[in-house]
């Protein structure tokens, strides 16, 4: 597509987030409840690390390609590394708890699998 002249790709990814995929509706509401002190959370910063942002690149000739950040493995190294997967639900009032858990696990189950064959690769060549 092409941006009307006034407009940047810059500006359209800012405009973009939070990402109504993971906001749900009303994104406007949502949003001001995720960063009201009594959410419990310090506001559009809170410790989600890269989940539910964006991975992607702004070329010199004006175009862009982004992702949202879902599903995705982050970690530390050092002594104390720590491997993180980031995954969510839609709750709704009619969810169930224990569905909404399973999916949480579902999603993480490629991305855990991953990391499990390759820390078992690593044991296998310190051995």
């Amino acid at each position: 597509a092409d941006l009307h002249p006034s407009l940047s790709a810059l500006s359209v990814l800012q405009h973009s987030f939070p990402p109504g995929s993971m906001t749900g509706a009303p994104k406007l509401r949502t949003v001001q409840l995720l960063e009201s002190p009594s959410a419990g959370l310090e506001g559009p910063h809170a410790p989600r690390g890269v989940y539910s942002g964006s991975i992607g690149f702004l070329s010199v000739c004006g175009g862009a390609h982004f992702n949202v950040v879902i599903r995705t493995v982050t970690g530390t190294l050092g002594e104390k590394g720590e491997l993180m997967i980031g995954a969510g639900g839609a709750i709704v009032a009619l969810s169930d708890p224990v569905e909404e858990w399973n999916e949480v696990l579902t999603k993480c189950g490629a991305a855990a699998g991953g990391v499990a064959a390759y820390l078992g690769q690593l044991h296998e060549q310190q051995e």
